[in-house]
């Protein structure tokens, strides 16, 4: 093997400008101190096991070995080794989720790894996307310039072994296209996609009415949002159902999404159940997704002179009742108090084992309303508007009450 050095080596004192090893004479490359040059050969780091590794008297940072315990290359830190690279047999999943994802321009693009574990590193790249590089398992860019773009992924587990993913990402205008769509009662969530070039909608949702008997059940509330949106997700909506009449002694049905159930102790049609909330859910189906609310109504008894409060508003309405306490409305932190209380989500439902005669239902809200003991009518749940996440809100108001029957939600975009 031929031993090529510089002019300016060095074996006593004499300090070297570069050394040059390969199997033809020359100069070494001017930014390197140690220039291999081989074609047949390659550069082999020293072999120690973890032992021997550990036996080294105060490594410099930035040493580097190869374990022959672990079978992985190592690098002195000032934390200790660390791991760079091993001999892998099993790789990380690297699937970027959603696989197809599309955007509109200065519009965050949500992408998420689709299998994140603990002890995982994430390296994205955004091809002139904005950020253009990121660590985080969900991270948001976004583009200025409509067009095609690369986002790219590479997953590296504990061991150091990594997998790399890329999707293109459909970056198109935003746009207003002066529509709207209007969504009824159907006792079930409802979806809808948002339409490319979309980045934002206004939402209008009206609560459900509680059940009306010979006093009346409280009305349906009010509430709009205006919030960003990404072209091609999807957004669940759930319409409330006006409050169901207890059929004949005993409890009422529930009304769908959150009124609770009246009681009557003798008689059909005496009670029934609060109105059911409607809202829109971005991101998810569970509660903590309601990105704007519209409280329900709390339902009526026919006796006592009990109608149900109005749902709507920052805090529910309360009960019309004479004489048997006060039921409240939910506000926004908090279920509404009485006989039994609402819950996040939930109207106060009637319970037998501490009712007389006929109660009212609370009606559904972001908190719903509460119910009474005896002879008492449900209350109001309130409205929401506050978004969650990266869902901000803006352009938003509640007002009390407005709706009777079944709610509604209208989408304008």
């Amino acid at each position: 093997m031929l031993l090529a050095f510089c002019s300016c080596f060095s074996f006593s004192g004499i300090k070297a400008q570069g050394v040059l090893i390969g199997a033809n004479p020359g100069q070494p490359h001017s930014s390197a101190g140690l220039d291999v040059d081989f074609t047949n050969k390659g550069f082999l780091l020293p072999r120690l096991t973890t032992a021997q590794r550990n036996g080294i008297n105060s490594p410099a940072v930035g040493l580097v070995i190869y374990n022959t315990t672990s079978q992985c290359v190592e690098s002195y830190f000032s934390a200790g080794w660390r791991t760079l690279q091993c001999n892998c047999t099993q790789f990380p999943s690297a699937a970027i989720s959603p696989s197809n994802p599309v955007g509109s321009t200065n519009a965050p693009v949500a992408l998420n790894v689709a299998n994140p574990a603990q002890g995982q590193t994430y390296a994205w790249t955004f091809a002139s996307g904005s950020p253009s590089t990121s660590s985080s398992s969900s991270p948001s860019v976004t583009w200025s310039s409509t067009g095609t773009y690369s986002a790219v992924l590479t997953v590296t587990d504990a061991n150091g072994c990594s997998a790399s993913d890329s999707v293109q990402v459909v970056v198109s205008s935003c746009s207003t296209q002066n529509a709207s769509q209007t969504f009824n009662y159907t006792g079930s969530a409802q979806t809808w996609t948002v339409p490319a070039g979309v980045c934002s909608l206004t939402v209008e949702c009206w609560g459900a009415a509680g059940w009306t008997g010979t006093y009346a059940g409280g009305q349906g509330g009010y509430a709009v949002a205006k919030f960003p949106v990404t072209p091609g997700e999807t957004v669940y909506i759930y319409v409330g159902q006006e409050g169901p009449a207890v059929p004949a002694n005993g409890y009422s049905s529930a009304a769908f999404n959150g009124g609770g159930y009246g009681y009557s102790w003798n008689s059909a049609a005496m009670a029934g159940s609060g109105g059911g909330a409607s809202d829109v859910r971005l991101g998810g189906q569970t509660l903590n997704h309601r990105v704007v609310v519209a409280g329900g109504g709390g339902g009526a008894t026919n006796n006592g002179s009990c109608t149900g409060g109005h749902g709507g508003g920052t805090t529910g309405q309360n009960a019309g009742c004479s004489g048997y306490g006060t039921v409240t409305g939910g506000g926004q932190n908090a279920g509404g108090t009485g006989g039994q209380n609402g819950s996040f989500g939930q109207g106060a439902n009637a319970d037998m084992n501490v009712t007389v005669g006929w109660v009212g239902g609370g009606g559904g809200g972001w908190y719903g309303g509460a119910c009474g003991f005896s002879h008492q009518a449900g209350a109001g749940g309130s409205s929401y508007t506050g978004g969650h996440g990266s869902y901000t809100t803006s352009n938003t108001s509640t007002s009390i009450g407005g709706r009777t029957g079944h709610g509604q939600v209208k989408i304008s975009y």
